[in-house]
């Protein structure tokens, strides 16, 4: 990744007043042929795929990877048997999730646009916990699927989206069935 140095212009073509290449922060899709959300983050320091299984594809193809970004606008990151390779661009990303069998699933993700509500949303309930959910914009309308997980405990549960509309803050109200009894959290937008 290119990132700012002293030598570096900053208004430099393709680059932001950061000195950060000019792509899509977060974007967000559906991996081709599944039921499995995917959403991307691309940051100076950090580059984040969001994998969110469906019905299908839940137990085996929720991930969520994170490390540092690779060279020029792409990245790779590995968890165990699964490998997420990317390249980013202004308008979101477009990779392969490789999964645990080998199989290649390609994937797009797009950067939202005008009122979208498209995007990631999350919530660190403590060091070891989360809840996340991708909306993406799919067919002309808005869906999204989510993950309430901890790391340690292995404990992945999906997530009941209460309202298809952001609360007053601009996150989302959803529900988790957790052993424990349900409990509701407000997701925000990454």
């Amino acid at each position: 990744m290119a990132c700012s140095t002293a030598e570096q212009n900053d208004d430099a073509e393709g680059m932001d007043e950061m000195g950060v290449p000019d792509v899509a922060r977060v974007a967000s899709g559906v991996v081709d042929g599944t039921d499995i959300f995917v959403a991307t983050i691309y940051e100076e320091d950090r580059a984040i795929a969001y994998f969110c299984g469906g019905d299908e594809t839940f137990e085996t193809h929720t991930h969520w990877f994170a490390g540092p970004p690779g060279e020029g606008e792409a990245f790779e990151h590995t968890m165990g048997d699964v490998r997420v390779t990317a390249e980013v661009t202004a308008d979101g990303a477009s990779g392969t999730l490789v999964d645990a069998e080998g199989t290649e699933h390609p994937f797009t993700t797009t950067a939202p646009s005008g009122d979208s509500i498209a995007g990631l949303y999350s919530i660190d309930i403590t060091d070891d916990c989360r809840a996340g959910v991708v909306v993406a914009d799919v067919g002309g309308e808005t869906q999204a699927q989510g993950v309430y997980f901890c790391e340690q405990e292995q404990l992945f549960v999906q997530v009941i989206i209460l309202e298809p509309a952001l609360t007053a803050s601009g996150g989302l109200e959803v529900d988790v069935e957790l052993p424990e009894g349900t409990q509701t959290f407000t997701v925000e937008p990454f």
